[in-house]
């Protein structure tokens, strides 16, 4: 069990590097930003939430408390977001590289992958 200690701790390691990194990724005027909210948010908490803050609900994530908006014309308002209650918020390009559905979308949108099932054989 021992030998496995440093592999966990460079695992947590890189998972706290990453998350790092994805809240220091610059948002941009009108971009998407991805927008965590406490589990026990509901969806329509959660929109309202965005809807009041000026922004755009893009779409949701696999879960009601995660959104992904826009605010057209304005970086997003972080710091009213906060207030009503969302735990981050952060460039959705660097939070959705890691949802399987905005993988399988990427993949599908790729030019290469015309014509190939999912599994990559001709179709």
């Amino acid at each position: 069990m021992k030998k496995f200690v440093p592999a966990a701790v460079l695992t947590l390691f890189c998972t706290v590097a990453l998350v790092a990194m994805a809240m220091r990724a610059p948002m941009t005027a009108g971009g998407t930003v991805a927008i965590l909210f406490p589990p026990q948010t509901t969806l329509i908490a959660a929109v309202t939430a965005v809807g009041e803050a000026g922004g755009r609900v893009e779409r949701t994530g696999r879960w009601d408390n995660i959104i992904v908006a826009s605010f057209p014309g304005a970086e997003p308002p972080v710091a009213v977001l906060k207030a009503s209650g969302a735990w981050l918020v952060f460039n959705a390009l660097v939070a959705g590289g890691c949802d399987p559905a905005t993988l399988q979308a990427q993949l599908n949108a790729s030019p290469n992958s015309r014509g190939k099932s999912d599994r990559g054989f001709d179709t």
